[in-house]
C-alpha cells in the first residue's frame, strides 16, 4: 500500500475524490432525488448496513479480482464500526466516540488515534486508495448536508430513471466528475436507502486496462439502538498495536524519527514578511507546526492547504504554523501563495541549515513541537490521511497530553 508522496522517493497515490466544487447546472430529477436522500439520512440517529465491495481488473489477458464485506452500523455524531466479516484484504474502522482504532488484517497491525469530529471523519481513516475510498459516500450521507456533499466536486448530474432491480423500484442518478461517472441507485419512496454505487473509472485508464468496481449496500435498518459493544475494538489474536497510524507499515525507518521525543534544535530564520521566526519565543505557550516544503516539490502543494486548514482550527488553542522554505527567494513564494490562494507564515531557509538540523532529506517533512520544546510527532512526505493524523495529534496536544510513551 502506498501511504505516502515525498520528493525524496517520489510516487502519485492517486486520488479518486467523490467531492469539491458544485457544478454548473443539476438535473431537477436529481435534485428532487438527493434532496429526499437529504431529508431521509439527516433524520436517522443509527444505522446499519452490509457493504460489498467488488474489483475485477484485467490486462495483457491477465484477470484479478477483489472482494471485501463489511458490516456498517454508526451513531451520531461519531460512533462508527466499519469492519470485514470474512475479507481480509481492506481496512477496518471502530470509533467508540473518544478514539478511533484502524486495523489492517493483511498488516496484522492496528492503532488508536484521536477522537473523529464525526462519522465520516472516522471513516476517512480507511479511504485510503482509488478502491477503499469509496466508503466515505457512507459518511456524506450521514453529514450535515448530504445532497451538497454527494454533489460536491462534480461537474455534470443526471437523472437516468426509476429501474425495477430484483423487485425493487430503484432511481438511478449519475454523478460525473473530470475522471470518472460514478452511478448511484436509491430506493424509491419513504425509504430511500442507498443500494448501489458503480463508478466508472474507463476515463483514467490507458491501454487495454479493464477496472470495473460495484459497491451493494444492502440490509438497511435504522433508529434501532446498537450495543454499546459494536464500538468497542477487540484485537485479534497475533495482531500488534503500532504507536500510531504510520508507524503499522514503519518498514523504512527515517532519520527524522530520531528526533522524536528529543529537544526540538533551535534556530531563528527571517520571515518572508520582514520579521523573525525564533523558537524561543513560541516555547512554553505554543504548539508549533514546522513544515519544511519548496514552491517546485508537488508532494508539498498537495500538504500544504492540508496543513494550514488544520492548524487554522487549531489556531485558538495555541497551535502556530510555519511553513520552512527550502532556498527560494521571496518574490518567487510571494507569487506561489498568491496563484494558490495560501496565506501562512513562511521563515526562509536560504541554505537549508535549519533543515540539516531537523534531519530532512525529503520534503515535505512536518514537525510538530510542543509548547515543552520536545518534538511530539513528525511526518514525511503526504499521507492518505495526513489530515485525520493532524487532527488527532494537535487534539492530543491542546487537550495538554503528550503523544510520547
Amino acid at each position: 500500500m502506498k501511504k505516502r508522496v515525498c520528493c525524496a522517493v517520489l510516487f502519485v497515490l492517486p486520488v479518486l475524490s467523490v467531492l469539491a466544487q458544485a457544478p454548473t447546472a443539476v438535473d431537477p430529477k436529481v435534485k428532487e432525488v438527493l434532496d429526499s436522500v437529504g431529508s431521509f439520512y439527516k433524520g436517522l440517529n443509527t444505522v446499519a448496513c452490509t457493504y460489498a465491495l467488488a474489483l475485477e481488473t484485467e490486462a495483457d489477458g491477465k484477470k484479478n479480482s477483489l472482494a471485501l464485506d463489511f458490516a456498517f452500523v454508526a451513531e451520531r455524531p461519531n460512533k462508527v464500526s466499519f469492519v470485514q466479516v470474512k475479507s481480509q484484504g481492506g481496512v477496518d474502522v471502530v470509533s467508540d466516540g473518544s478514539s478511533v482504532t484502524v486495523s489492517i488484517p493483511k498488516l496484522k497491525k492496528y492503532a488508536a488515534e484521536g477522537p473523529a469530529d464525526s462519522i465520516g471523519s472516522a471513516l476517512e481513516w480507511g479511504a485510503l486508495n482509488p478502491v477503499t475510498q469509496f466508503n466515505s459516500i457512507l459518511g456524506d450521507l450521514l453529514s450535515a448536508d448530504p445532497a451538497g456533499a454527494l454533489l460536491d466536486g462534480t461537474t455534470g448530474a443526471r437523472y437516468v430513471g426509476e429501474e425495477d432491480v430484483d423487485g425493487q423500484k430503484l432511481r438511478h442518478i449519475v454523478l460525473t466528475q473530470d475522471d470518472m461517472d460514478v452511478g448511484f441507485w436509491f430506493q424509491s419512496g419513504e425509504k430511500p436507502y442507498l443500494t448501489r454505487v458503480l463508478p466508472d473509472l474507463s476515463k483514467g485508464l490507458e491501454g487495454n486496462m479493464k477496472v470495473t468496481l460495484d459497491i451493494k449496500l444492502t440490509g438497511w435498518t435504522a433508529n434501532e439502538p446498537i450495543p454499546a459493544d459494536r464500538f468497542t475494538f477487540r484485537a485479534p489474536e497475533g495482531f500488534e498495536k503500532a504507536v500510531d497510524f504510520t508507524a503499522m507499515f514503519g518498514s523504512d525507518k527515517r532519520p527524522a524519527d530520531a528526533l522524536v521525543g528529543g529537544t526540538a534544535p533551535t534556530f531563528s530564520l527571517k520571515s518572508l514578511d520582514g520579521g523573525t521566526v525564533d523558537l524561543q519565543s513560541y516555547l512554553g505557550k505554543n504548539i508549533l507546526v514546522l513544515d519544511f516544503w519548496a514552491t517546485w516539490c508537488g508532494p508539498c502543494v498537495m500538504s500544504l492547504p492540508i496543513l494550514t486548514d488544520v492548524t487554522e482550527a487549531f489556531k485558538d488553542k495555541g497551535v502556530v504554523f510555519v511553513g520552512v522554505n527550502q532556498g527560494e527567494g521571496a518574490e518567487e513564494i510571494k507569487a506561489f501563495l498568491s496563484e494558490q490562494k495560501l496565506a501562512f507564515n513562511v521563515a526562509l531557509d536560504t541554505d537549508a541549515a535549519v533543515a540539516g538540523k531537523y534531519m530532512v532529506n525529503g520534503i515535505p517533512q512536518t514537525v510538530i513541537i510542543g509548547k515543552s520544546g520536545k518534538v511530539e510527532a513528525v511526518h514525511v512526505g503526504v499521507s492518505p490521511v495526513l489530515r485525520q493524523q493532524l487532527k488527532s495529534q494537535l487534539g492530543t496536544l491542546t487537550s495538554g497530553k503528550s503523544l510520547l510513551p
